[in-house]
């Protein structure tokens, strides 16, 4: 038994130093597997990241090779970056005769152990109204949103480049 008759001090440290020892053993004790969740973290390999030189208030897009190497699918629902208030996942589509870039419905699927290429002409990242002159030799970073959660960035490198001048079809 611990006495701690007439010192008031000595009782309040005590009853602290029980309430401190009880709050951690339950802390780093958990009750089951289910309250300990272990999702585990995608990333994806990302080959040859690159952005299209634009002057300030143009539209540029971002291009890469994107691997899964993890077990399970993955979908980049959406994509940020500094360097435009306004991003958007796209595909280029034939529509009445001509290529045009549209927003990609659902997002980019890359299914386990599978890659995906963003290349003018086909999928990419598209930044609307730049905020800044992008020059060659830049580092541009870009953020990967996936669903369910999470997120990769990437650093992409300011090229030149003159090809794959699509129109934008903004669908309604």
């Amino acid at each position: 038994p611990i006495y701690v008759r007439n010192h008031p001090m000595k009782f309040i440290a005590l009853i602290a130093a029980l309430a401190l020892t009880a709050g951690c053993s339950q802390a780093t004790q958990p009750t089951s597997a289910e309250e300990t969740p272990t999702k585990a973290a995608i990333e994806l390999k990302v080959v040859d990241p690159w952005v299209k030189a634009t002057k300030q208030g143009e539209m540029t897009a971002a291009f890469a090779t994107l691997t899964n190497e993890s077990d399970q699918s993955v979908t980049i629902e959406k994509a940020s970056s500094d360097i435009s208030m306004m991003v958007e996942l796209h595909e280029v589509v034939m529509k009445d005769g001509e290529m045009v870039m549209t927003p990609k419905e659902g997002g980019f699927e890359i299914k386990a152990g599978q890659s995906i290429t963003l290349e003018p002409g086909g999928l990419h990242i598209m930044f609307m109204g730049v905020n800044k002159d992008l020059k060659p030799g830049d580092d541009v970073h870009v953020t990967l949103h996936f669903a369910g959660g999470g997120s990769q960035e990437i650093h992409a490198l300011v090229k030149n480049f003159t090809g794959a001048n699509e129109k934008y079809n903004k669908k309604k």
